[in-house]
C-alpha cells in the first residue's frame, strides 16, 4: 500500500487515514495505542505529515506480509522501480530545486 504518490509530490486522503491509524484518532485507532507522534508543526492543514520543506511524505506498507514493498518512484524518463526489502519504506522529496536524489528511509544517509 502506497499513502501518498511517489510520482509527484501529491498526497491524498490515504495519507490522512494513515497518520489517523497511527495516532490516536478513535475511529481509525479504536484501541487508541499511539505508534508515530507528530508534532503539530509537522502536519498540514489537511493532516498530512510533512517534511522540513512543507511537502507530504511518502509512505509505502507491505501489505501482504512479504517483508517487501514495491514502489515507483519519479516521472518517465527518471522513473524508478524498486523493490525494497523493509516492511515500510517512507521518502521525502528533499529539498526543492536540489540536485540529490530523494531523502529514503531504506538508504544510508
Amino acid at each position: 500500500f502506497a499513502f501518498g504518490d511517489p510520482e509527484t509530490e501529491n498526497v491524498g486522503y490515504d495519507q490522512n487515514l494513515l497518520i489517523s491509524a497511527l495516532t490516536t484518532n478513535t475511529t481509525a485507532n479504536p484501541r487508541r495505542i499511539r505508534f508515530i507522534e507528530v508534532p503539530l508543526d509537522r502536519l498540514s492543514a489537511e493532516g498530512r505529515f510533512i517534511d522540513p520543506w512543507d511537502t507530504p511524505y511518502v509512505v509505502a506498507l507491505d501489505g501482504n506480509h512479504d517483508g517487501q514493498v514495491s514502489m515507483a518512484i519519479g516521472q518517465a524518463p527518471r522513473r524508478e522501480t524498486m523493490n525494497i526489502q523493509e516492511p515500510v519504506a517512507v521518502f521525502s522529496w528533499g529539498e526543492p530545486r536540489a540536485t540529490q536524489r530523494p531523502i529514503r528511509s531504506w538508504e544510508a544517509p
